[in-house]
């Protein structure tokens, strides 16, 4: 895999990182924005399912709701 940066990136590196460290600490940092992006979708897919759900039991509750107060009446 062949990665290019900017040359302000490629500066800071030759800066910052001795050569021998370079590999490790981009494919740390790498690994870990990717870790977020996973985290971030799964938060995305269940905030939705959340939705989904809540808008289900709202249909259930309007189905359902009657018959729960007419039972209530009853007893």
């Amino acid at each position: 895999m062949t990665i290019a940066f900017s040359d302000e990136t490629r500066h800071l590196m030759d800066e910052l990182l001795p050569v021998g460290q370079r590999t490790d600490f981009v494919d740390q940092v790498v690994h870990d924005a990717l870790r977020e992006l996973a985290r971030q979708k799964l938060r995305e897919e269940m905030a939705e399912c959340a939705r989904e759900m809540y808008d289900e039991i709202m249909q259930i509750q309007q189905e359902f709701g009657p018959l729960e107060d007419e039972v209530h009446q009853q007893v």
